[in-house]
């Protein structure tokens, strides 16, 4: 795991510094990391192996990104062949978790602060990659930022991302209830009085994160599929069954994810 309770107060004071009114997000995400609370790239390694087999991508393009987890993938499965990997997020403080972990790897990375739905200068790139994405997006947005991957990629470039799914979910931005929220802050203090950390500062923490954290829901892979038809790319899905430890909205033990591999002709 990337993250260790040890490390959160580092993260928290770099959100503190850098973050505008993200800070709750990305102060208190890798606390619940390392808790085993959040759900990660590492779970899917088997994915986007699958999605990139084949490839040889030189320069990759990963969209969003709380932590170093979604790098450590791609150059896990395909390092050997990436040369340049571009980050972009609308946030400094990824950026620096990103850059921080890129010069102790090795890793030639470049850093774009700006939102995901805008990568016009930024291609062509052989992959985009990312990870539980698309529910930070409501169906206007999730349209735009679909169509910023695809003008991105090469021909022959692929989208790889992996993503929660929630049949018969609202229309709506799901919101955690009083009882989810109850709930995130119990299991939140029990492994920060396990792992000697600030009870106090991490059930709030905590509380402030179920009480803002929305979510726009994927429905079904069949929606997302005909949005990337309409894109012009040509997807490729798998939908699995699995354990998730996410700490987003109405998040139970067990969700459908589903695997893309979209390629632009």
């Amino acid at each position: 795991m990337h993250d260790t309770p040890s490390r959160w107060s580092e993260v928290r004071a770099l959100a503190t510094a850098r973050c505008g009114d993200c800070g709750w997000y990305h102060g208190t995400w890798p606390l619940l990391r390392a808790l085993g609370l959040g759900s990660s790239p590492h779970d899917h390694v088997a994915a986007y192996a699958r999605g990139l087999e084949g490839l040889a991508p030189r320069r990759v393009l990963v969209t969003g990104a709380a932590d170093p987890a979604m790098l450590e993938v791609v150059i896990a499965v395909v390092g050997d062949v990436v040369e340049e990997v571009i980050l972009v997020d609308r946030c400094a403080t990824p950026l620096a978790l990103g850059q921080a972990w890129a010069q102790r790897a090795g890793v030639a990375l470049r850093t774009v602060q700006r939102d995901a739905r805008t990568l016009h200068d930024l291609g062509p790139v052989d992959a985009v990659v990312t990870h539980a994405f698309l529910g930070y997006f409501d169906a206007p947005g999730r349209r735009d930022l679909l169509a910023a991957w695809a003008g991105a990629l090469r021909p022959g470039g692929r989208v790889v991302t992996v993503n929660r799914l929630r049949p018969g979910a609202p229309d709506h931005p799901v919101r955690a209830s009083e009882a989810e929220t109850e709930a995130l802050v119990a299991r939140v203090v029990a492994g920060a009085r396990e792992a000697g950390l600030d009870v106090v500062a991490a059930a709030a923490a905590a509380r402030a994160w179920a009480e803002r954290m929305v979510t726009w829901p994927l429905q079904s892979a069949a929606a997302l599929e005909a949005q990337l038809v309409a894109v012009g790319l040509e997807p490729a899905l798998t939908v699995r069954e699995g354990v998730s430890p996410s700490a987003a909205p109405g998040t139970g033990a067990r969700a459908s994810v589903v695997e893309v591999v979209a390629v632009r002709p």
